[in-house]
């Protein structure tokens, strides 16, 4: 593409279109292709989001390709070999069904982080829209839970959730001399709690770090105003359905990343400490506040002595023995691709990386190391440049070692794809578009990594 071309029409419209895809990240609008399979991880489905991607991979492919440095090659590698390896267990892999329901995951992981290579979009504009997104599931979380009850949509891929009925996620509490309660766990538009906890967990983290950033851009007091009100009322949304979910593994996972970012900040002496106290302090104050009204369902869910908690502490803790069991009895094929489900428990180990070793062995997992490990890295030398970013890779980082989804279901994998192309691909300033510029700033960034965002007054702290 001539230099001339790169703020034609065609580009801005693309590059508007994958922060849509960005944005729509939660949805799980979707056509199952294979309703008969025998559980989830076998069901292979078509979400509206996947037409949006095949769309913008086309669009992609006419555009110059970005610059790749050695982060973005092991990342590439390892991802791709792991797809390589995936095929090849075909040869031994119990299911065709889930086999090809992991290479579809895969395969969305290239194409995600294809098309980062290919269009060139700011981390502000791109964390924007993941929160703009994920702030709206957070809203409806809260609503979910304050009417104890989910109303089925299927254009948003919303199933319907009624505390009383088996299967739903719920909080059993006990109150003397009265019968049990049952609390619903709030979903947003995602698949489990869990899930959904995870997204707000995230969401927050990036949030804290670019709420400081939009606040330059109010010139007139009304408008300062404004930005105020949609900057702090992110955090208290995202924080409040982060609550509601009453995922633990997502509650230490968003401590976790808000101490990374606050770890960063102070001590790289960025100015941002005023931001910093008022951004945490909007966060908790809603998180403690529901802590305190609903303390009987928070004990619960820390006690472990419930009947539904013990379950769920016995499943976790099984699911893994025989993850680890699975691991050591095959552990240079595995069980193949998709070959994940544990026969005792029903369900995969709530561990990425353990699923990883069930799939294809110790060469499986230690391409998915080797995978997370490139991004970590990556987004540590991008530290001072985008601090929310690395953070929020920390929190994604310490769900994958407590729960399964990050590399078993969509939601997860999408997820942890679009984040990764963010650390790989996101460009410091919102309006850097032209590649050109991109080039010499990541080529200087790359040579000497600690000057990295010095000179950008518009990166996320």
């Amino acid at each position: 593409m001539r230099p001339d071309t790169q703020y034609t029409p065609f580009v801005r419209f693309v590059q508007g279109c994958f922060l849509a895809f960005l944005f729509l990240l939660p949805w799980q609008t979707r056509w199952i292709a294979v309703p008969a399979a025998e559980f989830e991880y076998a069901r292979l489905s078509i979400y509206a989001t996947d037409l949006l991607l095949a769309a913008l991979a086309a669009a992609g492919a006419v555009l110059p390709a970005r610059s790749f440095y050695r982060a973005h090659r092991r990342a590439w590698y390892a991802l791709a070999g792991y797809g390589m390896l995936a095929v090849a267990s075909f040869a031994w892999a119990g299911s065709v069904a889930a086999g090809a329901y992991k290479l579809a995951l895969i395969a969305k992981s290239l194409l995600v982080l294809w098309v980062w290579s290919r269009i060139s979009v700011s981390f502000l504009a791109a964390a924007l829209a993941i929160i703009a997104g994920i702030a709206i599931q957070a809203g409806m979380g809260v609503v979910q839970f304050f009417l104890q009850q989910i109303s089925g949509n299927t254009f948003m891929g919303i199933a319907e959730q009624i505390p009383s009925r088996s299967g739903t996620s719920v909080i059993e509490v006990y109150p003397e001399g009265a019968l049990p309660e049952r609390w619903l766990r709030a979903y947003g538009g995602l698949p489990h709690p869990n899930i959904a906890g995870a997204y707000f967990a995230v969401a927050l983290v990036l949030a804290l770090g670019t709420g400081r950033t939009i606040a330059r851009k109010g010139s007139g007091v009304v408008q300062k105003i404004a930005v105020d009100l949609v900057r702090y009322g992110t955090l208290v949304v995202l924080s409040a359905g982060l609550f509601v979910t009453f995922s633990r593994g997502a509650w230490i996972a968003a401590a976790f990343g808000i101490a990374i970012w606050l770890a960063i900040c102070l001590r790289g002496k960025m100015r941002c400490r005023v931001w910093a106290a008022k951004a945490v302090g909007s966060a908790l104050v809603p998180f403690l506040f529901l802590s305190i009204l609903f303390w009987p369902l928070v004990s619960v869910r820390f006690s472990g002595e419930e009947r539904l908690e013990v379950w769920s502490q016995v499943q976790r803790s099984s699911s893994i023995r025989e993850g680890i069991q699975a691991l050591t009895e095959r552990p240079f094929t595995g069980r193949g691709a998709g070959s994940i489900v544990m026969q005792g428990t029903g369900e995969p180990p709530h561990n990425a990386w353990i699923v990883a070793g069930v799939e294809l062995g110790f060469p499986g997992l230690v391409l998915l190391v080797f995978f997370l490990a490139a991004v970590t890295r990556a987004s540590w030398r991008r530290r001072t440049e985008c601090a929310a970013v690395g953070a929020a890779w920390g929190s994604i980082m310490f769900m994958t070692a407590v729960d399964h989804f990050w590399w078993t279901l969509h939601s997860g994998v999408v997820l942890l794809a679009a984040v990764s192309g963010l650390v790989l691909y996101g460009l410091p300033s919102e309006d850097t578009f032209s590649y050109g510029r991109e080039k010499n700033s990541s080529s200087s960034s790359e040579e000497n990594p600690r000057r990295m965002g010095s000179g950008s007054t518009s990166a996320l702290v």
